[in-house]
């Protein structure tokens, strides 16, 4: 008489499928926007890890101004630990990512502008945006605080010398 297999070929292919939920459950797959000038404009930050050991991830971004363009650029890999990249806006439509010490300019007129850059733009990197950073686990995009105008004090000089007074006898 011969005994029926351990495992048939429908509980196989379960314990296949649960292994392999498994082993992808710890890798990362997320993304995070930044938008300029309502919905049209935007920058998306993707990074990928393919397997759960893995340290780095892919990191790319995908530039768009919709309806004209759109267009995804890869990046260099990064450490998941410390995970940041930094936006900057030096112009309008003009962007400069900073990924550790390597910058990236791109652009959203055309999307096709992308390029590493070796050194600082002539002009400086411009006003911080934010920065793409790990919040509770997630991807997400956090905004640089605005600057918060000086007020001075009622009453207070205004940095003009206070006027002589004049003996009129």
């Amino acid at each position: 008489m011969r005994r029926p297999p351990v495992f048939s070929s429908a509980l196989l292919r379960l314990s296949l499928l649960a292994l392999s939920a498994l082993l992808l459950s710890g890798c990362i797959n997320d993304r995070a926007s930044y938008q300029a000038n309502g919905r049209e404009q935007a920058l998306v930050l993707s990074r990928d890890q393919a397997w759960f050991w893995q340290k780095t991830v892919e990191v790319a971004v995908v530039v768009s101004r919709l309806p004209e363009c759109q267009r995804r650029h890869e990046m260099h890999p990064a450490a998941i630990k410390g995970f940041k990249v930094e936006l900057w806006q030096p112009g309008s439509g003009t962007y400069v990512l900073r990924q550790g010490n390597t910058l990236y300019l791109t652009e959203t007129q055309t999307c096709e502008g992308f390029r590493e850059l070796e050194e600082d733009p002539p002009g400086g990197l411009g006003r911080m945006v934010g920065s793409f950073r790990q919040v509770s686990g997630k991807l997400a995009f956090v905004p640089e605080p605005a600057p918060t105008p000086v007020t001075e004090p009622a009453g207070a000089s205004t940095g003009s010398a206070p006027a002589k007074a004049t003996d009129s006898r």
